[in-house]
């Protein structure tokens, strides 16, 4: 029986690795390579979760931090895409992380690390309060075309036609409709994004 304190190098955790996948069991690998069965279990489960990358001994103190068990190449790659795109949350960087050929069988940190992460980095922002968007007074009209209205009846089913969107242009003062856009197969309002029976419409 091996060792249990025993110290392996890189070569002996890539062979437990090799021989797993092979088929052998912890037992097998363990008499073979002369080491006890703790020592191939741990290196043969690291290397199922993290693949060639997790066989590799990390020196000196432990990492500390929200990712301090992560490669050092993630932790940059987060805090690189975050510069640069400020606006990405960390499920967004999860993902891009994920997508990285560097990092491909590696075992991505979760959303809530990655959150942590980027505040210990200071990469975070304050949210703003929400406030009311001030309105300015409506001013009566006392010409023509001083103010136009645009009224968007919403969409409507027209035998033989389809989904239909009508917007109405129309001045106020004078209460005359100036434009009428019929939007063909539309299930918003606005923009059109079908043919249009109106001579005002950009889609006509």
């Amino acid at each position: 029986m091996g060792q249990a304190n025993r110290a392996t190098t890189l070569q002996q955790r890539l062979e437990i690795s090799e021989r797993a996948e092979h088929g052998e069991t912890d037992p097998q690998i363990a008499t073979a390579m002369h080491l006890s069965s703790a020592t191939v279990r741990k290196w043969r489960r690291r290397a199922q979760r993290e693949a060639r990358c997790g066989l590799v001994s990390h020196m000196g103190r432990p990492r500390t931090g929200a990712l301090g068990q992560a490669a050092l190449e993630l932790r940059n790659a987060a805090r690189e895409l975050r510069i640069a795109h400020p606006g990405w949350g960390p499920q967004t960087l999860r993902l891009e992380l994920a997508q990285d050929r560097r990092f491909v069988g590696l075992r991505m940190p979760s959303r809530a690390r990655l959150a942590a992460f980027l505040k210990g980095e200071k990469l975070t922002r304050r949210r703003e309060r929400h406030s009311e968007l001030i309105l300015p007074e409506p001013q009566p009209t006392t010409a023509p075309h001083d103010a136009w209205e645009m009224d968007a009846q919403g969409v409507r089913q027209l035998s033989d036609v389809g989904r239909v969107s009508v917007i109405n242009i129309g001045d106020p003062y004078s209460h005359l409709r100036t434009e009428s856009w019929a939007c063909l197969h539309k299930t918003n309002n606005w923009p059109c994004a079908a043919p249009c029976y109106a001579s005002g419409c950009p889609n006509a």
